[in-house]
């Protein structure tokens, strides 16, 4: 009986232990086991959250906890920023921000899991991914990229939306770049968040914070990975905060062949 309700998928299913016996200690492993499992759930949904079930699956499959030890690796790195936040919500109750926050982010958030990206964190009203890290990609840049013209198309959509109840709209610029960064747990015994780190992370979120909105701009080693697959504008090189040389930026316009 137990057994079948486990393969329904009822995992809160318990075998009172009534003896000390082979019977007890093979109910009492039974309900071990179940827990094992209930636990495993948890996790499962949980990982949900920040990565695509399917990037869940292949963490939780290897023993060795897979890239979530430091290590360095090529990854792409986005960030995403809500432009005019402040002044759009300056007249807005707190309770209503907190809800137009949260459906943007979940929108946006959808996308990223649909392109097997990794929600490292939200930063205020900014969002930051990763493609690469814990699971490479081969093809990591353009499912970034392509993760980016939809999370701004998704989010002409919800501005129609609020266009019809007469809201402000939302716009958002973006900036991606690939480069080797640090991944891994990082935080104390008490709280760890698995996240990267290193100065191509602060390049793209340098870059981000000079896309207009409705931007998408990319570094020039992005650029490069993708020659040929997606349509750019040159533009000129940007000063950023940190780096002493201007750096070369493109502005995505699409993809090749679309």
């Amino acid at each position: 009986f137990g057994v079948q309700e486990i393969a329904r998928g009822n995992l809160t299913i318990q075998v009172p232990v009534k003896t000390h016996d082979e019977l007890g200690v093979l109910a009492q492993s039974f309900n071990e086991m179940t827990q094992g499992l209930k636990e495993k759930e948890r996790v499962t949904n949980i990982l949900g959250k920040y990565i695509s079930p399917e990037v869940a699956k292949k963490v939780l499959a290897d023993r060795d906890g897979l890239a979530l030890k430091g290590e360095r690796r090529e990854c792409v790195v986005m960030f995403t920023d809500i432009r005019g936040f402040t002044a759009m919500s300056e007249n807005e109750p707190p309770e209503k921000i907190v809800a137009d926050l949260n459906e943007y982010f979940t929108l946006m958030v959808d996308v990223v899991i649909k392109y097997e990206g990794t929600l490292d964190k939200f930063i205020g009203d900014a969002i930051m991914a990763v493609w690469g890290a814990p699971v490479p990609f081969e093809d990591k840049d353009l499912r970034a990229v392509k993760a980016a013209i939809e999370m701004q198309d998704v989010l002409a959509k919800f501005n129609l939306v609020r266009q019809v109840k007469k809201l402000t709209p939302v716009t958002m610029g973006v900036g991606i770049n690939t480069g080797v960064v640090v991944s891994g747990n990082l935080g104390s015994d008490k709280r760890t968040d698995y996240t990267v780190i290193g100065e191509e992370v602060n390049l793209a979120s340098r870059i981000c914070a000079k896309a207009a909105p409705g931007q998408i701009l990319i570094s020039d080693f992005t650029y490069r990975k993708l020659k040929g697959q997606i349509t750019v504008k040159t533009l000129e090189p940007v000063s950023l905060k940190g780096f002493t040389e201007p750096v070369k930026v493109y502005e995505v316009t699409g993809l090749t062949g679309s």
